[in-house]
């Protein structure tokens, strides 16, 4: 689960669990929602966890969700897509598929 790896990840890193929470701004309850749901945090919150540890979103995401080889980007997109309308996802596939074009036609 996602709160076991990360906290596995502070200890390998000597930091305590209450410093990171301040420093970015979280509370111990949304760690607690985190354990206890098994919840993950927003794109955004997984983000700034991962560069605050200096590691990669896939490495502080479940052990078993690594291996998908999911960069920062299609991490964040995935993680994000709950809360996007279905207008707001194909608005960002049209944009996608632009830019897909620009690169393969300069």
């Amino acid at each position: 689960m996602f709160p076991d790896r990360l906290e596995l990840l502070l200890r390998e890193r000597n930091i305590q669990k209450k410093d990171m929470l301040h420093d970015l701004g979280l509370s111990i309850n949304s760690f607690m929602k985190w354990k206890k749901q098994s919840t993950m945090p927003s794109g955004t919150t997984l983000k700034a966890i991962a560069d605050y540890l200096g590691v990669p979103v896939g490495e502080v995401m479940e052990q078993d969700a690594a291996p998908l080889g999911f960069d920062d980007f299609t991490y964040a997109i995935h993680a994000e897509a709950s809360v996007l309308t279905d207008e707001d996802k194909q608005i960002l596939l049209g944009l996608a598929r632009q830019l897909a074009d620009r690169r393969r036609n300069p």
